[in-house]
């Protein structure tokens, strides 16, 4: 953040669905899945969807480690997943973390989701959303609707502020889960994109090559 706004490239955040040490055959992979949205040809995506959309092999990208948000207690193989299709490759990244004894319950909305891998114990739920439906709406009223598990879990929640916040204030206020067991995260706001710095904003408004 102390780099100028002028010079200061276009940072998000995102979720690492995979990892792969270098090999003595291979260098080290990570994987990052992208949702398109927009067109970078027409100026209507925003800047990780622009890049995603028209970047090239050889490209530079600067990674910065965050940490974890979903960090439930050692041992701990109950889950509640919830999100939209902003969080399908956090959830599926958990999934594919957790323990083939796991068990517990994935809610996951949006207009296109595949399938992924999950333990034989963890239902998934898939909540097709129309465009005239809120985004987050439906998973928020299948979390209310979800038998949850008797015995202690860990639940995240992730995607639009709206689902986010207010699967936790569920949870936390209705339900009564303990707060250390719900880990939430609001990747973004209907009608709202995170500010961009001004090289950033010049570039989207450069037609695409």
């Amino acid at each position: 953040m102390r780099i100028p706004d002028g010079v200061r490239p276009v940072m998000r955040n995102y979720s690492v669905r995979s990892f792969r040490a270098a090999t003595s055959d291979a260098g080290a992979e990570l994987d990052v899945d992208f949702v398109l949205h927009g067109s970078a040809a027409e100026g209507t995506a925003g800047p990780a969807s622009r890049w995603a959309e028209t970047c090239h092999a050889g490209e530079h990208v600067l990674i910065i480690d965050e940490g974890l948000s979903f960090n439930p207690a050692r041992g701990e193989e109950h889950v509640v997943l919830v999100g939209d299709e902003t969080a399908l490759p956090a959830i599926a990244g958990i999934c594919a973390s957790l323990p083939s004894s796991a068990v517990g319950s994935v809610i996951i909305e949006g207009p296109d989701l595949p399938d992924f891998p999950h333990p034989a114990g963890v239902e998934v739920t898939r909540v097709v959303r129309t465009d005239a439906e809120t985004p987050g709406a439906l998973a928020l009223s299948a979390l209310r609707e979800l038998e949850l598990p008797s015995m202690p879990f860990h639940a995240y929640i992730a995607g639009e502020q709206a689902l986010a916040s207010g699967a936790r204030r569920y949870l936390v206020g209705e339900r009564g889960v303990e707060k250390d067991r719900v880990s939430f995260t609001g990747y973004w706001k209907l009608g709202a994109s995170s500010p961009a710095s001004r090289a950033s904003r010049e570039a989207a408004s450069r037609p695409a090559s």
